[in-house]
């Protein structure tokens, strides 16, 4: 959008190592990250934002790192920060990484409380996508209506158009031998496939 509207200096902050983290694996974020920089966006990656700055105008991020970068327009988009305070004060059972631990009925450690969405840790995995939340929501209304719904995982396939580059993901990006096997097609001036 940015670029469409003349901005030719336009930064990606990315808090992660790498771009489309929990999407793609770590040589097809290396072709993203490639082809945005060839487009002429500056990616900053392992950054973390302590702080905007600028008193009647934006001025600046200020990064952890104690970095800055001066800016006048910032566009957030923010993904999902697991939010688990309360099951904590409760006592309820939450993930080492964060995350209320939820069984297969969506049931936390203690049977009558259940946990959807972002906050809820289901076979060691944080589901950020509102369908899957949707889905979630549905298995818990079968279960406390009587039902004996469960939830097995989801689908985490990804396909966006962004800036004008086709990003898709498909099945498990970051299996590996024994579970399974990884075929890769790489053309680096046009696509990287892995299956």
């Amino acid at each position: 959008m940015l670029l469409d509207l003349g901005v030719t200096d336009t930064h990606v902050i990315e808090f992660s190592p790498r771009l489309m983290p929990r999407q793609i694996d770590d040589e097809g974020s290396h072709v993203l990250q490639s082809k945005l920089t060839d487009l002429g966006l500056t990616i900053h990656l392992n950054k973390s934002t302590s702080s905007i700055k600028g008193e009647h105008k934006l001025e600046a991020l200020e990064f952890s790192d104690d970095s800055t970068l001066e800016l006048d327009l910032l566009i957030i988009s923010a993904g999902i920060r697991l939010r688990d305070e309360l099951a904590k004060q409760s006592g309820l059972e939450v993930g080492a990484h964060g995350g209320i631990t939820v069984n297969e009925r969506l049931q936390t450690s203690d049977e009558n409380i259940y946990a959807i969405g972002e906050c809820a840790l289901c076979d060691g995995m944080i589901y950020g996508l509102i369908a899957i939340g949707y889905k979630m929501a549905e298995i818990v209304a079968a279960n406390l209506c009587g039902g004996a719904k469960t939830f097995k995982g989801f689908d985490m396939s990804t396909k966006l158009k962004l800036i004008g580059i086709d990003v898709a993901s498909f099945g498990d990006p970051f299996v590996n031998e024994p579970d399974g096997r990884s075929i890769v097609f790489e053309d680096l001036h046009k696509v990287y496939i892995k299956e």
